[in-house]
């Protein structure tokens, strides 16, 4: 009865969830159907309160019953959760192999999930520069969403579509969905869409650095912070230096001297230094 109370409000609260889930010892379960149904929402609620889950014990659990015992209510689920653990464990080969067998299980049964098990799909897409498949997936996703009206959902899969699109150096229709984006959404989808836009204004063509701070100073200012990477800082930099706020730059730069890089930061750490460089000329 209780993992029944959970599931029932595991999509409104699942950091409630979660918390309940966490006091039942796994290992005192004896049923093998209660043990593969308490993993399911064991990972099923972390990955809802965003927690990055690249442990695939839960989901192994989970898939091992319900691939042998065919379940619509959690067959494609516990397949969907294993395809994420191993995204984020970086094996992506792995990750596309059960997100596929996952999304044959939800035609048909569940077009939500289905919209997510593509959201999926195009995140390991991207991550091994698939774009146009990615692209794809993400474009379905949203015709799902839309088509079932999950008001919740279709947010999300704008955004996704946005950063697919600027990806694929489709510029404007990219801006076009940021603007949709800006004008109807509020809380973390408002603050990654402005975010997002804000690096599309220094990427593009037609290079908007002061539109690109204000809008990263609000994003910040707003206490999102958190959701800056640091190629969103660099950038954010390099748009200062560019609209002559150089102390400010360089108190963003200052605060990122250490920090650890990759090629896109690499490349505005190189852009950010460049800019300076003129600046003092």
């Amino acid at each position: 009865y209780l993992l029944t109370d959970v599931e029932s409000y595991i999509n409104d609260h699942p950091d409630s969830a979660l918390s309940v889930i966490e006091t039942i010892d796994a290992n005192a379960i004896k049923s093998k159907e209660l043990r593969a149904r308490h993993a399911l929402l064991h990972v099923m609620s972390q990955d809802k309160c965003f927690i990055d889950v690249a442990d695939d014990s839960l989901g192994k659990v989970a898939t091992e019953y319900y691939t042998r015992f065919k379940s619509d209510g959690y067959t494609a689920k516990s397949l969907y959760y294993l395809g994420k653990s191993y995204f984020y464990a970086g094996k992506y080969e792995k990750a596309i192999l059960e997100l596929t067998k996952a999304e044959k299980e939800a035609i048909g049964r569940d077009s939500l999930y289905l919209g997510m098990i593509r959201i999926a799909q195009a995140m390991v897409h991207s991550v091994t520069y698939n774009d146009v498949e990615s692209l794809n997936c993400i474009k379905n996703a949203y015709e799902i969403y839309t088509a079932i009206n999950a008001d919740k959902y279709i947010p999300v899969a704008k955004l996704r579509l946005a950063q697919a699109y600027a990806n694929l150096a489709q510029y404007e229709k990219s801006k076009l969905l940021y603007k949709e984006l800006l004008n109807e959404s509020k809380g973390d989808i408002y603050y990654m869409s402005l975010i997002n836009a804000a690096m599309l204004h220094m990427t593009c063509p037609e290079m908007n650095a002061g539109k690109a701070e204000e809008m990263f100073r609000e994003a910040f200012e707003a206490g999102y912070g958190h959701m800056f990477h640091n190629n969103n800082y660099w950038a954010w930099a390099n748009s200062l230096i560019l609209t002559g706020k150089i102390t400010d730059a360089e108190k963003i730069i200052a605060g990122l001297e250490g920090s650890q890089s990759d090629a896109t930061t690499s490349y505005w750490l190189y852009m950010t230094a460049n800019t300076l460089g003129n600046k003092d000329e």
